[in-house]
């Protein structure tokens, strides 16, 4: 077991491991925190369950890295919302706090083909920020990394 704590990037790329990082249930403290690398861009989202009387509901606010870095001082900027309404049927739609640009259509774009209709793109890859998306502890095992998700994490969404 690795006593070094700083978190380790990784790619994940089935589309059942991509969905269950994206769309965890989340503590206060978790957000799934990845960057999606096109052939010429690339952008870090920061994707975070909405929570009504301290309960989960199936509503995550999107945010775009704008400025600084993850672990130190980000700036992150609203985009839109992802509203789950049926198993497996999930939309980014556009609020009145939406930016639009480039982040905004790059998400939409990842979220038609991996979150609604089951189609990855060859072209686009998927990177987690080396932390848990349901706690937000930093990932120090190989197994942990390759998952998304800490062990502790890993055994409530299993058990």
């Amino acid at each position: 077991m690795s006593t070094d704590d700083t978190p380790k990037r990784a790619a994940l790329t089935s589309l059942p491991a991509i969905r269950a990082f994206v769309l965890a249930d989340q503590t206060p403290t978790g957000a799934a925190i990845f960057t999606l690398e096109g052939v010429t861009r690339h952008f870090t989202f920061r994707v975070k369950q909405v929570r009504r009387d301290g309960e989960p509901i199936p509503c995550w606010n999107v945010k775009v890295l704008a400025g600084g870095a993850v672990d130190a001082s980000p700036k992150w900027v609203y985009l839109g919302s992802l509203r789950s309404r049926r198993p497996g049927q999930t939309a980014f739609i556009e609020t009145k706090g939406s930016q639009h640009g480039l982040a905004f259509e790059s998400f939409a774009f990842f979220a038609r083909c991996y979150l609604k209709k089951d189609k990855p793109h060859p072209a686009l890859r998927f990177y987690h920020e080396g932390r848990c998306c349901a706690c937000g502890r930093a990932l120090t095992t190989p197994e942990s990394v390759q998952r998304g998700f800490g062990p502790t994490c890993w055994e409530k969404r299993a058990g």
